[in-house]
């Protein structure tokens, strides 16, 4: 069985497990990382709502078969009303990488 150690549990560490993840290959994962949560990092673990990402709901999917899992997760956990065109909390998209992984 492989063994992958992967340094930072932020975005990018994140993305790096969940594509390892979903190979369904026999791993042993090891995260570093010296926050108690993985996912979000410090970017996206703001609490203030008025922190918003810079690029519309609609082209931050973070599951490449599937280009609008973000805004139907938006919609289903954040806002009813999110569309592709806007520009969601990057806290809730912290709360989303941390659910997709």
């Amino acid at each position: 069985m492989d063994r992958i150690v992967i340094v930072g549990g932020g975005l990018s560490g994140t993305l790096v497990a969940i594509r390892l993840l979903r190979a369904r290959r026999p791993l042993h994962i090891w995260v570093v990382e010296p926050q108690a949560r993985l996912g979000p990092g410090l970017p996206y673990s703001t609490p203030f709502a008025g922190h918003l990402m810079n690029v519309p709901s609609g082209r931050l999917s973070l599951v490449s078969d599937d280009p609008k899992h973000f805004v139907h997760w938006l919609r289903a956990n954040y806002d009813a009303a999110a569309t592709d065109y806007c520009f969601a909390p990057r806290r809730a998209y912290g709360c989303y990488i941390s659910s997709v992984l």
